[in-house]
């Protein structure tokens, strides 16, 4: 009788204690679910917010890496458009400078103040040129003309003249180096050799 009041105690108490030992594990591994669910969900979102740092700092990157590019591209054909616009007009003056060694240059001077007075009604007047230039000048347009004085001018590079009417503010820039300039000026306004 001891023995089943014991015996029915024992298990009264054992039962009561696997239920509890039960219920101890359930709570536990229920904890333990929600942690490893909040650990799973902190981990997903630190990837997340990583990678959109990432991306972020990548897109930053590629955006410098890219201003960087067409900065140089820009600056290639900055360089490249001098160049050629260099080459075009090192080639209209070489051509100009050899058209200043032929007869047709002096004819062309010849037939150019000859419309200069005429048009203007010159009757005196005195021309500037080129170093090279001079003596040609004197004997060609001295001889032809009512010139007073032919001087060299530091303007004049490469050809032509300028016509300074006497005792007037008449001046006529009939310089190839004028033209030159002009050059310059239509190439910088030809789109294909023009930045924006």
């Amino acid at each position: 009788m001891l023995n089943d009041r014991l015996e029915k105690f024992k298990k009264a108490v054992l039962d009561n204690v696997d239920q509890e030992l039960e219920k101890i594990i359930d709570e536990t591994n229920n904890i333990h679910r929600q942690n490893l669910t909040k650990n799973k969900n902190d981990q997903e979102m630190e990837y997340i917010l990583l990678k959109k740092k990432y991306e972020k700092e990548s897109i930053i990157k590629i955006k410098q890496e890219l201003s960087l590019t067409q900065n140089i591209l820009t600056q290639n054909i900055i360089k490249k458009r001098n160049q050629i616009k260099s080459k075009i007009e090192n080639n209209i003056i070489k051509k100009l400078i050899l058209f200043t060694q032929t007869d047709e240059y002096i004819n062309l001077i010849i037939n150019d103040i000859q419309e200069i007075i005429k048009k203007f009604s010159i009757e005196s007047f005195s021309i500037l040129v080129c170093e090279r230039d001079i003596d040609l000048f004197k004997q060609k347009i001295l001889k032809s003309f009512n010139c007073l004085n032919i001087n060299k001018s530091p303007r004049i590079k490469i050809g032509g003249f300028i016509l300074e009417k006497e005792n007037s503010n008449i001046v006529l820039n009939k310089s190839f180096d004028k033209y030159i300039r002009m050059s310059e000026e239509f190439l910088n306004k030809i789109p294909e050799l023009n930045i924006k």
